[in-house]
């Protein structure tokens, strides 16, 4: 998803991107040509190189988005043009024109520069999050507060494998809380989440496209420690987290140190009582909600996705 809003802005501004992906269950493809983007479909990663080698120059950059390819695979790809690398994985080196990590560290640059060379341009924090332009206007258009808490957000990424949004549904008995609930159409477990659904006030919302105004209605919101943990503080939504890999830790750790976010059962995968105890007290706390709201809107701002496209544009 960010490889696809990054793709739109650039777009936008007169480039031509295309997507080179493998083939697998469950992606993104039918998203992103629904977008009108070209995909090469690879059966390897190294297939690349060959499409590549056929271009005659013709590649500005290569964008590469890939938790399993490193150095060795972006100094090849290197051979064809600049390499923009988005990595919130961490820890590991890279041979790349550009680096962009989204994580929130005080100390971030100190962590990549022993891992890149010397003139590797670093873009670092939630400055360059890249999210869709619709979070940044519903930022802008922020509303107060309430008091009291109605509706709650509930969003675990595209597939949500440890079925944590069934246990935050079972969670809402007798709460009093709506809940708006927002799977991807890979949700590895949408038929449980559809039969707990049921038996819950609950909108279920199957592969939204209007996810910033939907959170923008709820009071507060829970989720994973990824992507959508800078949507929700963009738009200002006041959040609970749940750590479910553990690429995802020391991030929340430096969020919640900071009082960005609450994190859940004290970063363990959280059972439905964790759930129904941090959202019936955050639900309780305006004032908190409040202040998370405020902390939020200031840390991410929903242009990072302009900004990381500046930099491309430069060598276009």
């Amino acid at each position: 998803m960010r490889c696809l809003t990054l793709a739109e802005e650039m777009r936008r501004r007169g480039a031509a991107p295309e997507f080179f992906m493998r083939t697998l269950v469950g992606s993104a493809a039918p998203l992103i040509e629904g977008r009108g983007f070209p995909i090469w479909q690879l059966s390897a990663e190294e297939d690349f190189f060959t499409l590549a080698g056929q271009s005659a120059g013709s590649i500005a950059w290569t964008v590469l988005d890939h938790y399993q390819l490193g150095a060795a695979w972006e100094a090849q790809a290197g051979r064809y043009g600049p390499v923009f690398v988005i990595d919130d994985l961490g820890g590991r080196p890279h041979d790349c024109a550009v680096l962009l990590d989204q994580r929130f560290f005080s100390d971030a640059r100190d962590r990549h520069q022993p891992l890149v060379g010397p003139r590797t341009r670093l873009l670092l924090g939630p400055r360059y999050a890249l999210l869709r332009p619709t979070f940044a206007a519903q930022r802008e258009a922020c509303r107060p507060i309430a008091d009291e808490a109605r509706r709650l957000f509930v969003l675990f990424g595209g597939t949500d494998p440890t079925n944590e949004t069934t246990k935050v549904i079972e969670s809402l008995s007798g709460s009093g809380l709506e809940a708006t609930v927002v799977c991807g159409a890979s949700f590895v477990h949408l038929d449980a989440v559809r039969e707990a659904a049921r038996r819950a006030t609950v909108q279920l919302v199957i592969q939204s496209d209007d996810v910033a105004s939907l959170m923008a209605q709820a009071d507060l919101g829970v989720g994973a420690v990824g992507l959508t943990t800078w949507e929700r503080l963009c738009v200002g939504l006041p959040s609970l987290a749940a750590i479910v890999a553990e690429n995802q830790r020391e991030p929340a750790v430096h969020l919640a140190a900071r009082e960005y976010i609450d994190v859940l059962a004290g970063g363990n995968l959280p059972s439905v009582n964790d759930y129904r105890q941090g959202i019936e007290a955050l639900a309780a706390d305006s004032k908190k909600r409040a202040r998370r709201s405020a902390a939020g809107r200031e840390l991410v701002d929903g242009r990072g996705v302009e900004r990381a496209a500046d930099v491309l544009m430069e060598a276009v």
